[in-house]
Order: C-alpha cells, then structure tokens, then sequence
C-alpha cells in the first residue's frame, strides 16, 4: 500500500521552479514564502535583509532577486493536493495578485506575514498554516 499522507498537510518538495510557484527558505526559526514571478525574481513580504526580516517598521511586498530571496539556503516548492489545484488561482492572477501589492505594509507575524501573502496571492484568502501550528503547540 501507498504511503497516507496527513490530511491537509502541505507537501514541499525540490523541484525546477516555475512562475506562479509558492517558494519557502528556511531562515533558522521559521519559514521565509514568496512568489516566483520567472526571470529569477519573486516578490515577498519582508523586509531589506535578513536582520530586518519580520521588522513591522520596514517590511513590504518587495520584488526581489531569487538568490536575494533564498539568502544563500535551499529553496522547497509548494506541491499542491488536487484538492488545492481546483482552488489556486491562475498564474496570472497570482502573479498579478502580487505585482498589484508591491509597496504594501502592514506586517504583523502572527496576522499579516508573508505566508498570509502569498495564500492570498495563490488562492484569495489570508492564512499561515505556520502560524495555526505555532497556536496548536501553545494551547
């Protein structure tokens, strides 16, 4: 038999990246997401660098280079379930989704972060499942 997969756990996995593809990059603490625009770029909320990531003060949706993005760490994909598939967006729509929130402010860790984002970007509605499992931990 097949192995059973956790219903609703996400699937990551290493794979050649495509536009319109949700990345993560471990930062040591957390995941870091963003959106892969094609020509080595993604946009993601964050801010300038990696000592001001989750900084509130000067973290926006930025477009920035891949390499910028994966600060040198392995890059995972998204592997969408059909389930997700039937839902997500078109690539166009996320990508514009995310060229349209350039600029954008407004972050918070546990509201508003750059999973947030790039969910509403691929599927129109705001969650961190990083976040949902923080919550599970403490309670």
């Amino acid at each position: 038999m097949g192995e059973q997969k956790e219903p609703n756990k996400e699937e990551w996995v290493v794979r050649e990246i495509k536009k319109g593809d949700i990345l993560r990059v471990h930062t040591g603490r957390f995941y870091h997401f963003g959106i892969y625009i094609g020509d080595e770029e993604v946009i993601h909320f964050a801010g300038p660098d990696m000592s001001r990531l989750t900084d509130a003060e000067s973290a926006v949706v930025r477009q920035d280079s891949l390499a910028h993005f994966s600060m040198g760490k392995p890059l995972e994909v998204r592997d969408f379930s059909l389930k997700e598939k039937i839902k997500k967006r078109s690539v166009k729509k996320i990508i514009e989704e995310a060229k349209n929130s350039l600029g954008t402010g407004g972050y918070d860790i546990i509201y508003n972060n750059c999973e947030h984002f790039v969910n509403r970007c691929v599927f129109g509605i705001a969650f961190s499942t990083q976040i949902e499992e923080l919550r599970k931990m403490i309670k």
